[in-house]
């Protein structure tokens, strides 16, 4: 099993960041670093896919989004200036409609989707 990954978040995407050491002679004369950047929340393209897919409103393919980077609804609902109960509501319509019973199944599902799409 590798090193735990690390996040790097941005405004528009969450990544996994993973680093190695290899010896001398793998990639070159010394021993080297290997950093792998994974991109973990899925591209416009798959969005649009997913949105159409799941009848997902702007709203809650935007929620989805934040689900499948981490976000509680706390920070849903500050994010997009809402109350915690309409952060909810948002929730529970993304997972009903996607099918799914978790926040981490929210990212597994856009994650597909961006593998599909």
């Amino acid at each position: 099993m590798g090193p735990t990954p690390n996040v790097l978040r941005t405004t528009t995407a969450a990544y996994d960041v993973r680093g190695a050491l290899v010896g001398p002679g793998v990639l070159g004369n010394g021993p080297m670093g290997v950093v792998v950047l994974e991109r973990t929340t899925p591209g416009r393209k798959a969005l649009e896919g997913l949105a159409v897919r799941f009848h997902l409103t702007p709203r809650e393919l935007a929620v989805a989004q934040r689900l499948a980077e981490g976000r509680s609804n706390q920070q849903v609902a500050r994010l997009f200036g809402v109350s915690i109960h309409t952060a909810r509501r948002h929730v529970e319509h993304v997972l009903m409609k996607l099918g799914v019973h978790s926040r981490a199944a929210v990212g597994a599902r856009l994650r597909e989707e961006n593998t599909q799409g």
